[in-house]
């Protein structure tokens, strides 16, 4: 693979891993927005951890991310114009009621498991 192409490759993985974190991040931040007011104690509970992991998540992907552009994480994160963002639109979608942000979660799972298992063969060891 000849330079260019090589830098061609590394640009799009960092595009795709910046969208993944995105996801994870507005999602995580989303999912808390229930913490105090889910409909009862174990979903409020639950749903506070599913936040928490989401944004465990994000922290991972920003930092794989970091290692490819040499930015740092919380530049990512907090220093970006808001359309520089590259998350699915539905993550940042207000909340509305229970239901449909347990659909979107679920929706957002199912997706990513798809995503993960294609990525567990990657040619990039900090991914597979």
């Amino acid at each position: 693979m000849d330079a260019e192409t090589k830098s061609d490759v590394t640009k799009v993985l960092a595009e795709v891993i910046l969208a993944m974190a995105d996801d994870e991040l507005i999602l995580a931040h989303r999912n808390s927005e229930w913490i105090g007011h889910s409909p009862i104690l174990e979903e409020d509970i639950a749903f506070s951890n599913i936040a928490q992991d989401e944004l465990g998540h994000a922290t991972l992907w920003y930092r794989i991310l970091s290692d490819i552009t040499v930015e740092e994480p919380d530049n990512l994160v907090f220093f970006r114009d808001a359309n520089a963002y590259r998350n699915v639109q539905m993550m940042e979608m207000p909340n509305g009621d229970w239901a449909f942000c347990l659909m979107r979660q679920y929706i957002f799972d199912a997706y990513k498991r798809i995503w993960l298992a294609g990525l567990f063969d990657s040619t990039y060891k900090p991914i597979a």
